[in-house]
């Protein structure tokens, strides 16, 4: 990942990705799913993973996926990358994921500079 996409996603972090909670902007909240599921996956070798870590990437998925941002193999490795994050059983370990799904991220973000609002998802508990 570029010192770019660091500063980028840094102040995504600071402005919009509360202490606890989801964020109520698309942007911190696509930097908050992808950053559970990677501590999950690296810190805890996916050994909590549930259907709220499905919600995650799930999230992810609705919105990286997107045909106007990325070129159908960029689309193709990224929904490959989202579909092995999603796995309980086989926690991605792999930096270049992560880095990969992280430029993603802020190439989203950086299509979409001003905050988009969100709903907080009632359902959604991490």
């Amino acid at each position: 990942m570029s010192d770019d996409d660091r500063e980028l996603l840094r102040g995504i972090w600071r402005a919009h990705v509360p202490a606890s909670g989801q964020s109520s902007v698309e942007q911190g909240e696509l930097l908050r799913c992808l950053a559970k599921l990677e501590d999950e996956a690296t810190r805890n070798g996916n050994i909590n993973f549930d259907e709220q870590h499905l919600r995650l990437r799930d999230h992810l998925r609705s919105l990286l996926l997107d045909p106007t941002l990325f070129t159908a193999q960029e689309l193709r490795l990224l929904a490959e990358d989202l579909e092995a994050v999603g796995h309980a059983t086989s926690p991605v370990l792999d930096e270049q994921v992560w880095d990969r799904l992280e430029h993603a991220v802020a190439r989203w973000c950086r299509a979409h500079p001003e905050p988009l609002a969100r709903p907080l998802d009632p359902d959604l508990r991490r």
